[in-house]
């Protein structure tokens, strides 16, 4: 392939009728088969797309070696239309030893819902052996790059905006296959003790639903969950947290503005300083959207968070602590549970009354705080404890002159 690398990630196809003019797709067979290179022709018939020629050919090889077993292995510059996707499901149940992982570059009509059906036909693993798809990162472009590309030793440079449109993609495809967290995961991360070590990662699970005549219509297409994407991860030099890549994917749902909508989210931790600041600015664009957040752990740094998370509430948006009835929401709704049912760990309604009166602590603003009495001196720093303080930043009007209020029109006897 010429160094032009068609394998952008543009979100959309040109138009609701259009095909991709050149899908490239590189197939490989691992151990024993070379690595192929098939382009599509313009033509539209369906054999003609590269994963019909692939299986023509492939079924060919097979039929000398029907006793081994294959690992296929694609990257494709669009994910398989509807009847390609169909034919490649019908392909792997009918051949239970050849196994298919397709990293893809762009989705291809992810907004339709029988397409969106046959992704998850071809994906799922109950039945039989089907295939694993997946977004391709900086990781598998450099690859195809190094593999596949006649770069001339040139080296691989990535795009504009490839991070972040890697976690579109990522969390685009999850809403689609309904991707679910594995058990341990969830329990490790949402479980709401009062220290924890070693919870570097922020997990957000999110469901929507449309407001009408005071009834809530939840959203299927619009659940999921994200974690937030740590430095060089994928390849990637910087991070980015759950909350923003939250906020990345929202537009591309394009709800109606003449509709009003509810998002609810369940974090493992609440919002940082930054990310509260961002969430607020955009329910405050947002009007025709309600934003509910329920945190499993209150993140703190020793007051800067704590405005962020009193910024947010002002914006309008619902804070509150996870409970019991939370966590097997979460468990039932984005858990892989496989039947089994939500089990709470021990200090579970502890830990979240704690947590409940320590965020209604922060949320609230007290007249003290704001308007000193002229004749009281201002109450002395907090020394330190074993839990972190309310507010470790010095009152307002301890940085007055003695004998100054902020609010003028009340009187203090």
């Amino acid at each position: 392939m010429k160094p032009h690398f068609r394998y952008r990630y543009p979100l959309y196809p040109l138009g609701p009728s259009a095909a991709p003019s050149c899908l490239v797709a590189l197939l490989g067979v691992s151990p024993e088969l070379a690595l192929t290179l098939l382009l599509s022709q313009v033509y539209s018939k369906l054999k003609y797309h590269p994963e019909m020629r692939f299986f023509h050919w492939f079924s060919k090889w097979r039929k000398l070696h029907r006793d081994q077993e294959y690992e296929v292995t694609w990257y494709i510059s669009w994910s398989p239309c509807t009847k390609c996707t169909r034919d490649v499901a019908t392909f792997l149940a009918e051949d239970p030893k050849v196994t298919l992982t397709i990293f893809v570059a762009r989705l291809y009509y992810f907004w339709d819902p029988d397409y969106q059906e046959a992704l998850r036909s071809l994906c799922q693993k109950r039945d039989g052996p089907r295939a694993t798809m997946k977004i391709m990162n900086y990781d598998e472009f450099q690859h195809c790059w190094s593999k596949f590309v006649y770069s001339q030793r040139e080296l691989f440079e990535p795009w504009n905006n490839l991070p972040k449109y890697y976690i579109l993609l990522h969390i685009m495809l999850g809403e689609i296959l309904r991707h679910s967290m594995d058990p341990p995961t969830f329990t490790s991360n949402f479980n709401n003790e009062l220290w924890v070590r070693g919870r570097h990662e922020t997990y957000l699970c999110y469901e929507v639903e449309r407001l009408h005549n005071d009834t809530r219509v939840l959203l299927n297409q619009r659940r999921g969950f994200l974690c937030n994407q740590d430095p060089h991860k994928h390849g990637f030099l910087e991070g980015r947290h759950a909350e923003l890549c939250f906020l990345d994917v929202i537009p591309f749902w394009k709800l109606d503005l003449h509709q009003d909508y509810r998002v609810t989210c369940f974090t493992s931790w609440s919002p940082c300083f930054s990310c509260a600041q961002e969430m607020a600015k955009f329910i405050s664009n947002n009007k025709h959207v309600s934003l509910c957040i329920f945190a499993a752990r209150i993140y703190d740094d020793q007051g800067r968070c704590q405005e962020g998370l009193r910024t947010l509430a002002k914006a309008g948006a619902e804070i509150s602590i996870m409970t019991y009835s939370e966590f097997k929401h979460c468990w039932d709704t984005f858990v892989d549970h496989q039947g089994c049912p939500f089990q709470p760990w021990d200090g579970l309604e502890e830990h979240s009354q704690a947590l409940s009166e320590r965020l209604q602590a922060i949320l609230q603003v007290r007249a003290s705080s704001l308007c000193p009495v002229p004749h009281r001196p201002p109450p002395p720093p907090l020394s330190p404890a074993p839990c972190l303080p309310l507010c470790s930043e010095p009152p307002l009007g301890s940085l007055l002159p003695q004998g100054t209020c902020l609010c003028p029109s009340l009187s203090f006897s």
